[in-house]
């Protein structure tokens, strides 16, 4: 049964105790009034269990998977077995600020200017990047306080809006009608919900402070998929974000929509792991090769063990800047392999990459 005015937060977890603790007890310290916290283990072979367990809170809720059910479907057991009227769903690797629950539910629980929260499909905040350690990185990008669904959406994707899914409060009944959380969006699942749920409703509202410190490491479950993976999964998420685009209120949101086609991997950041230590050849001309490759544009780039001379903040690369969105994607072998290639074949054909 829902309870009304309730939140549910949810944080799937596997093999992560350190951080799950930590992110547990960041939900537990919320100042809103009426939560519920779940978190569904999936079948750690840490000591994950045996830590949330020591914790003696009513509000508390543990899920011991006996089965893998992976990412997605992890995420979507916290969704459906949530109690409360809305829904935020956690990293197990990140952290919310006390009033971070106070503050998203404001626009659902009371009238601001002229827009009833019926009309609100989900409210968001920006977010303060750090490193596993929990060193300040940076914050990323803002919004205005009401936009419409689709043009919050259109500029997620074209990298402008810096939304993660652990800065995303939506109605619980709205994620479970639009489907939940589903495999056929992989990685990107989190948008696929949320974007759908959103369209069920006029518009998003953006509080403008950072409510949440987001994790930024190369060791993320994300992390590990290719960049094609991301492609064809962005493929089939925008494709159900027009169709319902197309059934919203909005006259212009299906248009919107659709002009975000080609920036269907923007706004993530570039992390670069750098065991070999050959971050040397990371010049941004081969980073606007690996861009071209990838079919997308990179206009920020954190590089925390860049070679000297290479920009170490994610706005220092100007002439990456000017270019039109961002592309998401993280510098593994495959990737580095992928890039010698895609240069060797450039440079027989007489190209400058």
């Amino acid at each position: 049964m829902t309870v009304p005015g309730r939140v549910t937060i949810g944080i799937p977890t596997i093999n992560r105790s350190q951080l799950a603790m930590r992110a547990i007890r960041s939900a537990l310290a919320q100042t809103y009034s009426d939560i519920e916290v779940i978190v569904s283990d999936d079948a750690s072979t840490d000591d994950t269990v045996e830590r949330v367990r020591e914790i003696e809170d009513p509000r508390l809720v543990l899920f011991e998977q006996k089965q893998r059910l992976g990412l997605v479907g992890n995420f979507d057991f916290c969704l459906r077995h949530a109690s409360g009227e809305f829904f935020l769903l956690l990293g197990d690797d990140d952290v919310l600020l006390p009033k971070a629950i106070e503050r998203l539910t404001e626009p659902f629980l009371r009238q601001i200017a002229d827009f009833h929260p019926s009309a609100v499909g989900a409210v968001w905040s920006p977010c303060q990047i750090a490193d596993t350690e929990g060193r300040r990185l940076w914050i990323t990008d803002s919004g205005p306080l009401f936009e419409t669904s689709a043009s919050m959406i259109a500029e997620l994707l074209a990298g402008n809006r810096g939304s993660r899914f652990s800065s995303i409060l939506v109605r619980t009944a709205d994620a479970i009608a639009v489907g939940g959380y589903e495999t056929k969006y992989g990685d990107l699942c989190d948008i696929g919900n949320w974007g759908r749920a959103a369209l069920l409703h006029d518009y998003m509202v953006c509080i403008h402070e950072p409510l949440v410190q987001y994790t930024q490491h190369h060791g993320s479950t994300t992390s590990q998929s290719s960049v094609k993976e991301w492609q064809d999964w962005a493929s089939v998420m925008h494709a159900d974000l027009l169709a319902s685009a197309r059934a919203s209120r909005d006259p212009n949101a299906e248009k919107q929509i659709k002009s975000s086609k080609n920036n269907l991997i923007g706004g993530v950041t570039l992390t670069i792991p750098d065991p070999d230590h050959r971050q040397a050849w990371l010049d941004s001309e081969r980073i606007a090769a690996i861009a071209a490759y990838t079919g997308g544009n990179i206009h920020s780039v954190y590089a925390p063990q860049a070679a000297e001379g290479w920009p170490e903040s994610p706005h220092a690369a100007p002439e990456l800047e000017t270019r039109a969105s961002c592309c998401v994607l993280t510098v593994r072998e495959s990737s580095y392999s992928a890039y010698r290639q895609h240069h060797a074949r450039s440079t027989r054909s007489g190209g400058t990459a």
